[in-house]
């Protein structure tokens, strides 16, 4: 090639084909998903592929050409629309075109399906006001939208604090939408209330339900541990070794039990296992 073909090779790409680069972009599985391009000139012809196999085709005054039967192309901006989004739609998605003063454009995009969110929880403690707070799994910034009870809130963060003068039958509803999808969720303050006086009860006797636990000697898991000792001090004097077989510690223990004072309901790690 020489030096001059070169060169109008070069201007040719300056002048008409544009590269931009890829664009990550997020749909919801289920949801109609589209991809809004801002093209510089009305197109001549466009093409969308997926992984490099062409999706959906138009030349000019033809009609759409579809290589499948989810998607929808606007000839007049070039916008392409997937319903009904599934996992399988992820991917690289190129949409070439051509405008009317023939200039050839490229434009990448990977699309990136996610699951749905799930329902919000919300949690509340209460001071002098009532504190609320709503979370959600999904993994992308969402609107929040409260509620209590008719009245929608003009908050649209994940917290909000209300005064105590709402009755106990008042609802609180947290709603989470990140696109076309809703979802909701919803706690009375009576169930506020309720909960604050549980947290507050578990902390009052959490110390006193430790101390007798240590002096029955319960451990954490609520197991009694004092025939444990007793066991493994006996069934040494009985001449049961860890080595022996199940059926020849059984035989042994049945022999001797009354004199090594086992008792043949013992428990072991807090299930009844009969010796």
């Amino acid at each position: 090639m020489t030096l001059l073909t070169q060169q109008a090779w070069l201007l040719f790409s300056v002048l008409f084909l544009k590269l931009i680069c890829c664009e990550r972009q997020f749909g919801i599985l289920g949801e109609n998903f589209t991809f809004k391009e801002e093209l510089y000139q009305k197109p001549f012809e466009i093409i969308w592929k997926k992984d490099k196999n062409k999706v959906a085709e138009w030349e000019g005054q033809d009609q759409v050409t579809y290589f499948w039967d989810r998607g929808s192309l606007n000839k007049e901006n070039g916008w392409l629309t997937i319903h009904h989004l599934e996992k399988s739609d992820a991917g690289e998605y190129v949409l070439e075109y051509v405008d009317f003063e023939k200039g050839s454009y490229y434009k990448t995009h990977e699309l990136i399906v996610l699951d749905p969110p799930s329902e919000p929880e919300i949690s509340c403690n209460i001071t002098d006001v009532i504190n609320l707070r709503c979370t959600t799994d999904f993994r992308l910034p969402v609107n929040y939208m409260w509620k209590i009870g008719s009245e929608t809130q003009p908050s649209h963060d994940p917290e909000i604090s209300i005064p105590k003068n709402y009755g106990p039958s008042t609802t609180v509803t947290c709603s989470v939408k990140p696109s076309q999808t809703e979802k909701s969720s919803q706690i009375s303050l009576a169930q506020c209330s309720q909960a604050e006086e549980d947290n507050e009860l578990d902390q009052e006797n959490g110390p006193v339900i430790d101390q007798h636990r240590m002096k029955n000697g319960v451990n954490q898991n609520g197991f009694i541990q004092e025939n444990r000792p007793q066991r493994s001090r006996s069934t040494a004097d009985c001449g049961v070794s860890n080595g022996d077989t199940l059926e020849e510690n059984s035989i042994l223990l049945d022999k001797c039990g009354d004199d090594c004072g086992i008792n043949g309901g013992m428990t072991q790690g807090g299930e009844g296992v009969n010796g």
